[in-house]
């Protein structure tokens, strides 16, 4: 065990603390390499040890990550685009009608360019070769 005072003894009693809390509100099947009694037994005899090797080895990894509330369901944060269904169908919804709008435009600029071709070789007589 390290021999702290002052200080450093205060900060390394709030970490156990920390730890101590941590080991026994953390959700049992989220816990890595031993289990939950164990690592809570650990932190509470190996005082110094013990919290650092709770928080290095034992604690889950993703205890950070914020959940958001959908209705009645609880899940974790997308991971990315493409993991989050509802935004998929909101960008869906408001691309459709932005493709409806686009293909309307390029049927009018297509029906346009025909009407130009047409009349460009109607002013040439005929005589343009097409490429």
């Amino acid at each position: 065990m390290l021999e702290l005072e002052g200080i450093p003894l205060l900060l390394m009693l709030a970490f156990w603390i920390y730890c101590v809390f941590d080991a026994i509100n953390a959700d049992e099947s989220r816990i890595r390499n031993l289990p939950k009694l164990v690592w809570v037994f650990i932190v509470l005899i190996f005082f110094d040890v013990g919290a650092i090797a709770w928080f290095v080895a034992g604690r889950p990894r993703a205890a950070w990550q914020p959940t958001f509330t959908y209705g009645d369901q609880a899940r974790t944060a997308p991971r990315g685009p493409a993991a989050d269904v509802d935004f998929l169908q909101r960008v869906d919804r408001g691309g459709t009608q932005r493709r409806r709008e686009a293909e309307v435009e390029l049927n009018r600029r297509e029906e346009e360019l025909r009407r130009r071709e047409e009349e460009l070789r109607r002013r040439d007589g005929g005589n343009a070769t097409p490429d």
